[in-house]
């Protein structure tokens, strides 16, 4: 399991006024892939349920120097709505106070909701202060050792605790044992503190020395300390002691027979539950050998009391069938709301008659409450057969025609247009300029188009995101440039397409951004 640091951030969706929400959220410069926010969405107090399949959730992020991130959530617990975000190390690289607010948008829709606006923040960590000029590496190197040290005479003390004798039968061995042990562990963690205030001082006065003497004198340290698990290893070996887990593996073994025949006992009532209860098909469909069910005999107008289930059947004497067929294949699909299948109930259904011995045609009805109602006769298609009727012509070219647009759908995708959702203020630039993107696939080449304009931009940064389908298919940022409004002579703006969905402003060259200027983005991008 990941050492993580996460911290909650509840979010209930509502119209009402809510306060910036200060958190007591603080993470460092180099938490790298462990700091995640994790947001429940509630409404009135109630998890949402959200997934990707129906919205786009993503976050954005105001760092204190103005530095603006956009990126999408994960998805954590769909049924209870708990998104999560792990801050990415773009966004760690700014100390301070950070503003966010989370957006979801729902897929096929306009609608998006704004959840509320929270702080948290990102403080710089000790080694990040350090001296360039002190020998980092050898620092970590020693607080490394050091740390190995300790945990190693954890692990000694840990080992005598545990090897506590559980047979009363080898009580005395085990004292005896247990003294030679606490004697040569005491000694042992003498000589390990002596070594390390030794090192310690030695570290201090040879700071200026080569990183080869350092790790010369490391290794051997290192091997001083292995060799005194080793010993103490080898004593408890010695002490032939028997483990806490032997033990238990030995207690386990004394199973009684009452216990064994209670479990027998249990597993019998819970074999009887399942074929009683269980969720498995208790009428069949066909015989046991995979046959259609007989009936021996059919009366069409009283089709429930002879057939009452769905399945495959081969009836005989029938009568007031269509045509009046006796004999031949009959295929039942049951709709109803039965809850019992020792109970059958009158009900709706489908009736396929196939009369004996003839392939070209096939009989269909509807049963209603257990009334037939009027028979449909479909001819089979038979191509060497010189009399098709138009009925049969018209189906195979409709057949034919969805082969075609089968292959087409298979070679060429196009999602059409589909509306940017605007973001950090940015707006549509008039009626007729509204942003959009659409993608096109084909044989596994992309092109992707955006066009539109917005306004309302201040500054530069993200104006927009794409939807996730299209977002997952970018890969890498693109970059394009553009015209935009006349003010002191001629000016251009870059813009990016970036790998997660974001459409971004770059640079300028106007020398103020004014939120009526007009930034257009019209651009084709093949991928």
């Amino acid at each position: 399991m990941p050492l993580n640091k996460i911290a909650k951030i509840n979010l209930d969706t509502t119209a009402y006024y809510q306060k910036l929400l200060n958190t007591n959220v603080k993470v460092y410069s180099n938490d790298k892939n462990t700091a995640v926010l994790e947001f429940p969405i509630t409404r009135n107090n109630s998890p949402v349920p959200l997934s990707e399949v129906n919205e786009d959730v993503y976050i954005t992020i105001i760092t204190p120097d103005g530095y603006k991130k956009v990126d999408y959530l994960d998805f954590d617990d769909r049924l209870n709505g708990i998104l999560s975000y792990t801050l990415p190390d773009d966004v760690l690289a700014h100390q301070g106070t950070h503003h966010a607010q989370v957006y979801i948008d729902v897929k096929g829709f306009k609608d998006i909701v704004v959840e509320r606006k929270f702080t948290f923040t990102i403080e710089d960590d000790y080694i990040n202060q350090i001296d360039a000029d002190t020998k980092l590496s050898y620092i970590r190197m020693f607080d490394d050792l050091h740390a190995v040290i300790q945990q190693r005479v954890v692990d000694i003390e840990l080992a005598i605790k545990n090897a506590a004798d559980y047979v009363t039968q080898i009580e005395n061995a085990r004292d005896k044992a247990y003294e030679d042990i606490t004697n040569l562990v005491n000694q042992t963690k003498q000589e390990i503190e002596t070594i390390i205030d030794e090192y310690k001082t030695e570290i201090l006065n040879t700071l200026n020395d080569s990183e080869k003497t350092i790790e010369e004198r490391s290794e051997h340290y290192i091997q001083q300390a292995e060799n005194a698990k080793t010993e103490v290893t080898q004593a408890i070996n010695s002490a032939e002691l028997v483990k806490e887990s032997q033990v238990r593996e030995m207690i386990s073994d004394m199973e009684t027979k009452t216990n064994a025949s209670q479990k027998i006992d249990t597993a019998i009532d819970n074999l009887r539950k399942y074929i009683d209860d269980g969720d498995w098909q208790k009428s069949k469909l066909t015989t046991d050998l995979g046959s259609a069910i007989k009936v021996e005999k059919i009366d069409f107008d009283s089709f429930n009391a002879s057939i009452k289930n769905t399945g495959l059947y081969y009836f005989v004497n029938g009568i007031s069938g269509p045509k009046d067929i006796s004999e031949g294949l009959l295929k039942y699909t049951k709709n109803s709301t039965q809850t019992d299948y020792e109970k059958p109930e009158t009900s709706d259904g489908l009736i396929e008659i196939y009369p004996f011995n003839n392939s070209k045609e096939k009989y269909i009805a509807w049963v209603n409450n257990g009334v037939i109602k009027e028979w449909k006769k479909s001819n089979a298609l038979n191509i060497d057969d010189d009399s098709i009727s138009e009925e049969e012509i018209n189906t195979l070219i409709s057949n034919t025609k969805k082969e075609l647009e089968k292959t087409i759908d298979n070679t060429f995708v196009d999602t059409g247009w589909i509306n940017l959702t605007l973001i950090n203020g940015a707006v549509t630039y008039a009626s007729n300029t509204i942003p959009k993107i659409r993608m096109i696939n084909m044989n596994g080449m992309k092109i992707i188009g955006l066009k539109g304009a917005v306004k309302g931009v201040e500054g530069k940064g993200s104006v927009g995101m794409a939807p996730k389908a299209i977002a997952d298919a970018i890969g890498e940022t693109r970059s394009f440039v553009q015209n935009t409004s006349i003010d002191n002579g001629t000016n251009f703006n870059r813009f990016s397409l970036t790998g997660n969905g974001e459409v971004r402003l770059d640079s300028s060259t106007l020398t103020t951004i004014k939120d009526t200027h007009w930034l257009p983005i019209d651009v084709t991008i093949m991928i």
